[in-house]
């Protein structure tokens, strides 16, 4: 506890933990574990049933990464534990960088994911929630720099280079790189017109199907898939934004869209939120006209990715 009286409620191998601490804990098998450091930052109970199952918590304490020794005190499992021992047992050549930075655990991932030391370069493409694997156009910290400089992110620019190879034009640098992306982005989606919606119709109910077990709902809130077509188009027109033009990608399987609406008027969008299915990563959550959403609706979003075991680590940054 961050409290003088933490010592009287912890009790080790049997023993309360006096007024004496560290001489006291020298008596036990955690003498080594940190416990005064870390229950100035965290709470000391849940601290050593992180040490039980990953002792190399105090390892991470000592290089001074409390980012990162926050992020895995919050979301930590045992089925956790081996791929953060083999993160950490691949990545030794970022341990210098890392202790000077206090870098988050998604920091941490994405400067691995864009092989470089640059930890600035990192959290802009965080920023813009740069997903490397998905950029076949430019180079990373191109497109990283025009989107930051844009003001928008990665998912909307793939939209765009989408809306443009549907269109059948051809993808020169101009095109990739314009001047104004969202006046750009616009025009091209109004430029598509979806043809035969119909045919895609029974993929997406059978999609839906599959994506029916990520829904969730509470007293106020619900998260669920959408079903139909005419449901992706009513949401693009409530919501003034192009999620109707998803539907071939969300038919072949590279993008789930949900909703989220209150339960006092369920046919009431608040939020469409994308993620990428494969991946199971929270790609966009916006309210209308592209606006952020709500903390109170991130808040239950949040809750929605933890319980479903969505990455929502990108969504933490804003544009």
């Amino acid at each position: 506890q961050r409290s003088s009286s933490w010592a009287k409620d912890v009790r080790l191998t049997g023993k309360i933990i006096g007024s004496s601490k560290k001489k006291n804990i020298s008596k036990t098998k955690y003498k080594y574990a940190c416990l005064l450091e870390a229950s100035k930052i965290w709470d000391l109970r849940q601290y050593i049933e992180v040490y039980e199952m990953f002792p190399e918590i105090e390892i991470i304490l000592k290089m001074g990464m409390r980012e990162y020794f926050k992020d895995l005190m919050r979301f930590m499992e045992i089925r956790d534990v081996e791929n953060v021992r083999k993160f950490l047992k691949e990545n030794k050549r970022y341990y210098k960088i890392w202790s000077k930075v206090n870098p988050r655990s998604a920091e941490m991932q994405m400067m691995v994911d864009l092989d470089t030391y640059d930890y600035k370069f990192a959290k802009d493409a965080l920023t813009v929630r740069y997903r490397k694997r998905q950029n076949i156009y430019a180079s990373d910290r191109k497109v990283v720099n025009y989107l930051k400089k844009q003001g928008q992110d990665f998912s909307f620019w793939l939209d765009y280079v989408d809306f443009i190879q549907r269109l059948g034009i051809s993808l020169d640098k101009n095109r990739l790189f314009p001047k104004d992306l969202k006046t750009e982005h616009d025009k091209m989606s109004k430029n598509l017109k979806i043809l035969n919606d119909e045919a895609y119709e029974d993929d997406i109910a059978e999609f839906e199907e599959m994506l029916r077990p990520y829904n969730l709902e509470n007293k106020r809130y619900l998260i669920r898939c959408a079903k139909t077509i005419d449901e992706l188009k009513d949401e693009s027109n409530q919501m003034n934004h192009c999620v109707r033009n998803y539907i071939p990608k969300i038919a072949h399987h590279k993008s789930a869209v949900f909703f989220l609406r209150e339960q006092s008027e369920k046919e009431k969008s608040l939020v469409t939120i994308e993620i990428d299915p494969v991946d199971k990563v929270l790609l966009q959550a916006r309210r209308k006209d592209n606006a952020e959403p709500t903390s109170e609706q991130m808040s239950f979003i949040n809750e929605w990715c933890t319980r479903r075991m969505i990455d929502n680590s990108a969504l933490t940054y804003t544009v």
